[in-house]
């Protein structure tokens, strides 16, 4: 099955200050003013300037300032201790880093990408001001986020770079070089949510052993992660191990902490549980996951077409047409033949499985419906499969052939592969013959009966020893 991307983050970069605006964070005179923005803003503004006049070579107070007005989206007020940490320190980064940040938190990506150039221009060794540039062009020009970090990694060997370049990567979907890049850091080196990207990575490039591998030692760190856990029960699933998925679906869904279960992750249970032929179990978590408010509409059809089949596979042929139909429903367009005639053999096998004659006929008059859709699509009519269900089921339904149900089928059958001229349909054809003849045999009108006659003799013309035919005809 296909993995979807949904398990992709969104990237942190943005939420870190720089680290001497958090030590400036510290001072209890710039706490105080914080405080006092969440009770009283104009009289934090007032606090502020003086606290910012009072430390003028210090930009990353009005920095620390401006962050606390930012978080609470008063803009205006942010810009006023933007504006104020430029006009004091003009050759600092700290002003310029937010007024990008500013920039950036009203959707301005232009104009917070050229204030974070200008702070790296000011200051070429401030990797804060690298990491919210790369943050500005890791989705739409992931090469310039890069080009600009491996410019940092020149500056800058004391610092992991290669983290910050491999989460750029992975954001931007580049799952190999992502990989790539996590692979050549020391493992030591990375976070639970480096390991995460990295085992993500590994999943998306179907190097399920790998990623597996890494979710494991994610796991060692921390057994309650949900994000290890999650991917624990997806590669194993995608490797079929399912008994060993479900050891982890387990504790994805009533172990990890803080675990936020997706529509996905209710797929995938159902997907192992499906594995292990736990088809009610599979049944229910591919309904909770269908029935999810969140689930993808791209993602609804593959879920359909095993919950059909695990339907099958518990005997609920009224379910399972249903959710076939709307199986091919969701296909549209892209619906085979091969689809279309397994809908029509699940409405004969629901008709076989019906209590009187009316159940019968209602579920092989969808059959026979199906049957029709098919036989719109072009090259469909060469086709003999889907017209012998029809007949093959009728004559079930009528098994002493006294009703006469298969008759118009078997007919059609046998007239279709006459024109196939083919003698690798002998043994269907004369399944047809065979029928049609006892059909005629056991009419009660002598002139009627005789024409089984016809059918017999065109048994032997194919099968010259056929015994039933020619006990028929008398012939010993």
């Amino acid at each position: 099955m296909k993995a979807m991307k949904y398990l992709l983050v969104a990237a942190a970069m943005m939420a870190v200050a720089p680290a001497s605006a958090q030590n400036a964070e510290d001072n209890p005179e710039v706490k105080a003013v914080i405080e006092l923005i969440k009770t009283n803003k104009e009289e934090a503004v007032k606090q502020g300037q003086k606290l910012v006049k009072k430390n003028k070579k210090n930009p990353d107070v009005a920095y620390a300032i401006g962050s606390a007005f930012l978080k609470e989206k008063d803009f205006d007020n942010a810009n006023i201790f933007a504006d104020l940490a430029i006009k004091n320190a003009p050759k600092a980064a700290a002003g310029h880093l937010l007024a990008g940040d500013i920039a950036y938190e009203q959707n301005d990506g232009g104009v917070a990408a050229a204030e974070y150039e200008q702070a790296i221009y000011l200051e070429e060794m401030n990797e804060d001001a690298y990491y919210k540039y790369a943050s500005i062009y890791k989705g739409k020009s992931p090469e310039l986020a890069i080009e600009k970090l491996e410019t940092l990694k020149t500056k800058r060997p004391d610092l992991e770079i290669d983290r910050k370049i491999a989460e750029v990567y992975y954001f931007s979907n580049e799952f190999d070089n992502a990989a790539q890049r996590y692979g050549s850091i020391d493992r030591s080196k990375l976070d639970e949510k480096d390991l995460t990207n990295y085992a993500m990575a590994l999943f998306m490039k179907h190097d399920y052993d790998q990623s597996l591998a890494i979710a494991k030692e994610g796991l060692a760190r921390n057994a309650k992660d949900a994000a290890f856990n999650r991917l624990a029960l997806y590669n194993l699933t995608d490797m079929k191990q399912y008994d060993q998925a479900l050891t982890y679906a387990d504790a994805l869904f009533n172990k990890s902490e803080d675990a936020k279960v997706s529509y996905m992750d209710k797929a995938y249970y159902g997907y192992a549980l499906n594995g292990v032929k736990d088809y009610t179990g599979a049944i229910t978590k591919f309904q909770e996951a269908l029935n999810d408010p969140d689930v993808r509409e791209d993602m609804k059809t593959p879920m359909m077409k095993t919950l059909a089949d695990a339907y099958i596979e518990n005997q609920q042929f009224d379910e399972a047409a249903n959710t076939m139909k709307q199986y091919l429903d969701k296909l549209g367009s892209k619906k085979t033949i091969g689809d279309m005639y397994e809908l029509e053999n699940l409405y004969c096998t629901k008709a076989e499985k019906a209590d009187d004659e009316a159940g019968q006929k209602a579920a092989m008059a969808e059959a026979e419906g199906v049957y029709n859709d098919i036989s719109a699509v072009d090259g469909a009519q060469k086709l003999y499969q889907p017209v012998i269900l029809l007949a093959r089921t009728w004559s079930n339904l009528d098994a002493e052939t006294t009703k006469g149900w298969a008759k118009p089928w078997y007919e059609k059958t046998a007239s279709l592969l006459e024109g196939l001229g083919d003698a690798k349909y002998n043994k269907q054809l004369i399944e047809c013959y065979r029928y049609l003849g006892y059909y005629y045999y056991i009419q009660t009108d002598p002139s009627v009966a005789k024409t089984a006659d016809t059918y017999w003799k065109k048994i032997l013309q194919i099968d010259p020893e056929n015994e039933v035919a020619k006990k028929a005809l008398g012939i010993k």
